[in-house]
């Protein structure tokens, strides 16, 4: 038990100690809570940085220091005499796996199952109890308050104000080791009021974007950037390894540069060169796949489970498990094999469709519900018998089905769900290549294309129709950089918003908002290879119809970029 104490105890001084910064890759390895070494860091790395502060007259921020300080050594004091008078009930943590933590040997740093142990098992330790435990508990929430004075201080230096953020996430962490929890939801606001300090932002923008402005001032800034990533990666490590809280990875609180979004979790590597020894486990929601997707068409029901199409079965990857299992309830009685299946479509109620073809029979439209199981499979006779480049369905309020099939232009069908032809409308659009199809609230038809002449660089196109056909507005957009087009991008109907995803091959993500009406780029998430299990370009982004739920999709993994609403 002590060890995973020292793991905490030694996560939480990392962000106020530059002599820990690489604690990550470097851990200190001798020793628990009553180590003496250690002790003896913490206790001259506080007063260092304290009579600092104190030669500066900074009265919250050297206050909560000394704070601090003194909550540390009580503390190592609650626990070093509770385990030497032998009281150890209150200490004892229940055999969560098959090896205890007191069998490890003591030299070994925290591990994962250390982690896990503890945030199973912290409920039952009974600490709270403590005398000398709740009076550290109590430093550490004076700390927390004289740091968060501090903090709000404008007339603190941004370094000053960045030691103060540490400060409080260091308090915030340790006054709730018995609540690891609520300490994530203290420390997440601690950090979002950083990341959205004014100066931080400003500084970002000019590391980020380069420019004349970068020249100046480089050392600091660099510096500065540094230390906001650092506290980030330690503060999402802390919640990987000793919570079992999942996040979105847009839940993260990041970096806004304008309409630039910086992602502190995932900054290019070059930008913190110090920090390139330090691993961590970002705490998103990842699935890692039992078998590999392949490049099989995938749609997100309301839960944010993942189903697809193989052969006859439609089948359902569970995100909250990672196992796949049936889609429906029992297969129809013709047990129609999907020979090739060219797109699957989710309307809001989770009824699933799917279209697939066959050169000799033509096309046809599965319908499966998860409550009914498979309901019908219907021939589309107004479809022609021939090779589309491409073809995309979505699925209208009305539950009729909207399909876009690119030849030599673009045509558009509307039918039921049995099938039946409603209206259809050629566009008359050459020249341009099919990337989605989808249906406004209300029932408005939205076309994005690309071009496919590499002479005519006018970028992605939006083109909006009404179901008779009629045209009612376009509007062109491109990449705020990289490319002339996205790589993939769809029209999120709920929002109103075109998502588009583009990459290059230095490791870095766009994932850009846009808006429908004047394609104005809104917002624009950068996202780099660092602390991915993979690189970036190998994602693909997915979302719900109804929920604004999106997720990237590999082979191997899910991640959600945004949970379901």
């Amino acid at each position: 038990m002590s060890e995973v104490f020292t793991g905490l105890l030694k996560l939480t001084f990392g962000l106020v100690s530059n002599k820990l910064r690489t604690y990550g890759a470097e851990k200190l390895q001798d020793g628990g809570l009553a180590d003496q070494k250690f002790r003896g860091l913490i206790v001259r790395e506080l007063d260092d940085i304290k009579s600092k502060l104190d030669a500066m007259s900074r009265t919250d921020l050297s206050a909560s220091i000394s704070c601090l300080q003194q909550g540390i050594k009580r503390l190592i004091i609650s626990f070093g005499e509770s385990s030497e008078d032998g009281n150890s009930s209150a200490f004892e943590i229940p055999n969560a796996g098959a090896c205890s933590i007191e069998a490890k040997p003591a030299q070994q740093s925290v591990t994962v199952e250390d982690a896990v142990a503890l945030a199973t098992s912290i409920g039952k330790l009974k600490i709270v109890s403590n005398e000398r435990y709740e009076s550290a508990k109590e430093s550490f929430k004076v700390a927390g308050q004289k740091a968060m004075n501090a903090f709000h201080n404008a007339a603190l230096s941004t370094e000053e104000r960045i030691l103060a953020s540490k400060v409080r996430i260091a308090s915030g962490i340790l006054e709730h080791l018995d609540d690891l929890e609520l300490a994530v939801s203290d420390c997440l606001h601690c950090l979002q009021e950083l990341n959205d300090m004014r100066a931080i932002q400003e500084i970002f923008s000019v590391h980020v974007k380069g420019g004349m402005k970068s020249v100046f001032k480089k050392d600091s800034r660099a510096e500065i950037v540094e230390s906001v990533t650092m506290i980030n990666w330690i503060l999402a490590d802390f919640i990987s390894k000793f919570t079992k809280q999942r996040m979105a990875v847009f839940d993260w609180p990041m970096v806004k540069c304008g309409k630039r979004v910086v992602h502190p979790i995932h900054c290019k590597e070059e930008s913190v060169p110090n920090l390139k020894e330090m691993k961590i486990t970002p705490p998103w929601d990842i699935v890692v796949l039992e078998t590999s997707l392949g490049f099989r068409q995938c749609v997100l029901n309301k839960r944010g489970d993942l189903i697809y199409a193989d052969g006859r079965r439609l089948l359902k990857l569970d995100t909250t498990t990672g196992k796949i299992q049936p889609y429906c309830i029992s297969p129809l009685d013709d047990n129609t094999e999907h020979s090739q299946l060219v797109d699957v479509a989710i309307d809001e109620d989770d009824t699933v469709y799917v279209l697939s073809g066959d050169e000799e029979l033509g096309y046809t439209m599965s319908v499966y519900s998860a409550e009914r199981g498979n309901t019908h499979h219907c021939s589309l006779e107004f479809l022609k018998v021939q090779d589309y480049f491409r073809m995309y369905i979505n699925v209208n309020k009305d539950k009729n089905i909207v399909m876009g099939c690119e030849s030599e232009s673009i045509m558009v069908y509307l039918c039921n769900s049995k099938g039946e032809l409603i209206n259809s409308f050629d566009t008359d659009l050459k020249d341009r290549v099919l990337r989605s199809v989808s249906v406004s609230s209300n029932n408005e038809i939205t076309l994005v294309t690309e071009t496919c002449n590499d002479f005519l660089k006018d970028s992605n196109v939006l083109y909006i129709y009404t179901e008779n056909g009629q045209l009612q507005r376009t509007a062109k957009f491109r990449p705020s950089e990289g490319d002339d087009t996205y790589h993939s991008l769809f029209y999120n109907q709920v929002t109103k918003k075109i998502i588009g995803q583009v990459y290059d091959h230095d490791g870095k993500t766009l994932i850009e908002c846009l808006s429908d009406q004047t394609a104005e780029r809104e917002c624009s998430y950068l996202l780099c290879d660092t602390n991915f299990p993979e690189r970036t370009f190998y994602y693909k982004v997915l979302r719900h119809l109804a929920n604004d739920a999106l997720c990237w999709v590999s082979r191997k993994h899910v991640i959600f970029l945004q949970k379901p609403r």
